[in-house]
Formats: structure tokens, sequence, C-alpha cells
């Protein structure tokens, strides 16, 4: 049977125009760029608290303290565990305070030559000074 095609009276004729777009692909991988690292060998804050009595200045000692690469260049202290810096200083590896009697904390911050710091904290308790009673007759003499 031959093919009979039928067209309508208004059809028109129509041109198609096709784009083929290539998309380029790669199959290279590009490794993710590291964000900086902290090489930094960790700085140690040590602190040592002399005997403390009454009366007296307890002396608090940050010499244990070190950093591995580098250097400690800031020595701060928090003498009465307030979150506040009290005394700083490049050199202040040992400071004097009077406490009261009692129970009392204080905070060393060591920074080291590269800006990172460490924090440690010490307790420690204020000790009453012995008191020994004693009685003086008219003469003078101890009793």
């Amino acid at each position: 049977m031959p093919a009979i095609s039928i067209r309508p009276a208004h059809a028109q004729r129509f041109r198609l125009h096709v784009a083929v777009v290539a998309l380029a692909c790669s199959k290279s991988t590009v490794a993710p760029v590291p964000g900086p690292r902290d090489l930094n060998v960790p700085r140690v804050a040590r602190l040592q608290v002399s005997a403390p009595c009454e009366a007296t200045p307890v002396t608090l000692h940050a010499s244990a303290s070190s950093d591995a690469d580098g250097e400690i260049r800031l020595y701060e202290w928090d003498l009465d565990n307030n979150g506040t810096i009290d005394t700083s200083g490049a050199a202040l590896i040992e400071v004097q305070h009077t406490y009261a009697v009692g129970s009392h904390h204080v905070k060393l911050v060591v920074t080291d030559n590269s800006g990172a710091f460490n924090v440690t904290a010490s307790a420690f308790t204020v000790a009453s000074t012995e008191t020994l009673p004693y009685a003086w007759s008219r003469s003078g003499a101890m009793r």
C-alpha cells in the first residue's frame, strides 16, 4: 500500500534548528587546600605555691613553666581567681602576695613567642599562726 500524506491547507513549513552544546568534563581532581595548622608545640604552665602562713606573703613560682619550641614571653597572674589578670609581665616568673587566713585559688597564664597560651590553677590554704598562751607575774617571770 502506498503511503499517503495529507497536508492541511493552512500548514506552514518550519525549520528546526538544533544546537548541540558540548560540555567539557575534566577527570583531573584538585586536592583541597588545607587550612592553617598550628604546629606550635604546646607550652606548659606550672605553678608552685610556697607554704603560706598568716601575715607572711605567699610566694607563687612559675619557674617550672616551659615551651619546647620557643620561649615564654608573658606571665599573667589572677591572684584572687576572679577571672581578671591582676599583674603580668615578661619577667614576672615569681610573685608575692599576702592572703588572709583560709582557702584561696590562683591562676597562671603563660603565653609563648607564637602567641599561644596555657592556663593552670592552684588551690592552697593560708594557715593561722599559732599563739602560745602565757601569763606574766608582777615580777615579769613567766608562769
